[in-house]
């Protein structure tokens, strides 16, 4: 298990949200952070393992429809 960041835009705030999760893989996490990107208020989401950007999600994104 690897822990990642995600650095949420939510409509309802004016900075990103953070959180952290534990995912088996790079796959995995991103399967996460397109399940929080289907929440309403949620507009985007960097995902991030220390320094390195691995995604940047926006909504709508085809990507998380093919993913679930």
């Amino acid at each position: 298990m690897q822990t990642y960041a995600l650095f949420i835009e939510d409509d309802r705030y004016s900075v990103p949200t953070l959180q952290f999760v534990t995912a088996d893989d790079d796959t995995d996490v991103r399967r996460i952070a397109c399940e929080k990107l289907a929440e309403p208020h949620h507009k985007a989401i960097e995902v991030r393992e220390g320094d390195d950007m691995l995604a940047r999600i926006e909504r709508p994104d085809a990507d998380c429809e093919l993913r679930h």
